[in-house]
């Protein structure tokens, strides 16, 4: 569940709490968009701070540095590349890649990882693969 809904000792409205796993995951999901557009080294843990609406200082209580932040950034774009490609390759469309590759098993599970990656690119994982190729040149004038 997504926040607790808890109130105000001050007033009576409603005030939505996180955990930490989901400010963690919010602080994951600015750090890869703002990665994305300004690299390792012209992002600062203040726009991401600002960004998720918390205080810098607790971005270091969830991740011990910039670079724990960004690795975490990292693994996650990997992990959601690995899992789309697990599920196209588990599951791959025998009626569109029949007709392309010659329709063996191998070929048609190949296929499918393509789509997939496909749609990640166009759809939410280009900020990710950006950050990545940008900031592997950060640096390096």
């Amino acid at each position: 569940m997504p926040g607790a809904l808890r109130t105000n000792r001050s007033s009576s409205k409603p005030d939505l709490r996180h955990t930490a796993a989901e400010r963690r995951d919010d602080v994951l999901r600015a750090a890869v968009d703002a990665f994305a557009i300004h690299g390792l080294y012209g992002t600062s843990t203040e726009m991401i701070a600002k960004r998720t609406g918390i205080s810098q200082p607790y971005i270091f209580r969830l991740f011990p540095s910039k670079k724990d932040l960004f690795l975490a950034a990292v693994d996650q774009c990997f992990d959601r590349v690995e899992a789309a490609f697990s599920k196209a390759a588990e599951n791959p469309d025998l009626a569109t890649a029949s007709h392309h590759l010659g329709g063996s098993p191998a070929d048609r599970r190949l296929h499918a990882m393509g789509h997939a990656y496909v749609r990640l690119v166009a759809h939410r994982l280009a900020p990710m693969t950006t950050f990545v190729a940008r900031s592997s040149n950060d640096g390096n004038g």
